[in-house]
């Protein structure tokens, strides 16, 4: 089989309510020269039956769509595994419930192809229940303080992702392990400035503490915070958090429609809004 230029993967475990809007954005692009795989964490509540009802019009449309559907033990092994199986020059990690902004996301990105270039990134609009904010992702200089872009918004080589791979002793931050390596090796990435994808929060990596913890071994493993500012930093992540605690026990005791428009207000006031109102 021939090379193709994109690989899309989606990993999705039991989101049969979210899982159609996925396939159907990647379904409507105009571009043709990619593969989509859907690696599944052997979902029970229906998400690979609906999957499959898409294959034949995958096919009718020429692209190779594969699903595999077992157990994982993470959301990084599941993307290890996905990216073991795809043939694309470049992936693009969808994940379940995320969507593509537009039907032309693939034209536009095809236009970056180039050689040397380990990342091809855009921005993203985040979405919170009916609420949207468009994200701009910064330079990658910047990635000493954090990731610089949203996953499902960056196309990476398959290349160097085959011979890294994301470390899966990190839960929810080898992606940024990942991209800080390449970035400490002096690999190119490039800023396509323009949307990619609707990333809709509230997954596995929207827990805060574990993912910060993280991060800030990640920055003190490459060299960006020196032994007094990871130690700082580690005492002020202690302070958090205890004061999650206390959030989480206050949400499990408010009723759900309160929490919510709760939240509503919380991503008003930060500027989410409804997407027509969105300036791209």
């Amino acid at each position: 089989m021939s090379m193709l230029l994109f690989s899309i993967i989606t990993i999705c475990y039991n989101i049969n309510h979210e899982i159609e809007k996925t396939i159907e954005s990647v379904l409507k692009q105009r571009f043709t020269d990619y593969e989509y795989i859907i690696v599944d964490g052997q979902s029970v509540d229906g998400t690979v039956e609906i999957a499959k009802s898409y294959e034949e019009y995958f096919k009718q449309k020429g692209i190779n769509y594969t699903i595999v559907s077992e157990k994982d033990t993470g959301i990084y092994n599941a993307m290890n595994k996905g990216t073991n199986i795809s043939n694309g020059k470049w992936l693009l990690f969808l994940n379940g419930g995320d969507y593509l902004c537009s039907e032309d996301v693939l034209s536009k990105v095809s236009g970056y192809d180039c050689d040397n270039v380990v990342t091809v990134y855009g921005s993203v609009i985040c979405k919170m229940n009916n609420l949207y904010s468009h994200v701009e992702c910064s330079e990658i200089s910047e990635i000493t303080k954090g990731m610089v872009f949203c996953h499902q918004s960056a196309f990476i080589l398959r290349e160097i992702l085959m011979q890294y791979g994301y470390d899966e002793n990190y839960k929810l931050a080898a992606d940024y392990n990942f991209f800080s390596q390449c970035y400490c090796m002096g690999k190119t990435f490039v800023n396509m400035n323009f949307p990619v994808s609707v990333f809709v929060l509230g997954g596995a990596s929207s827990e805060p503490v574990l993912h910060l913890q993280e991060k800030a071994k990640i920055q003190y493993y490459r060299g960006f915070m020196d032994d007094s500012q990871y130690e700082s930093r580690k005492k002020e992540l202690e302070r958090i958090g205890r004061k999650y605690k206390i959030r989480d026990f206050l949400c499990n005791i408010i009723p759900l429609f309160i929490l919510n428009r709760l939240r509503i207000l919380k991503y008003r006031k930060l500027g989410y809004t409804e997407i027509e109102k969105i300036q791209l």
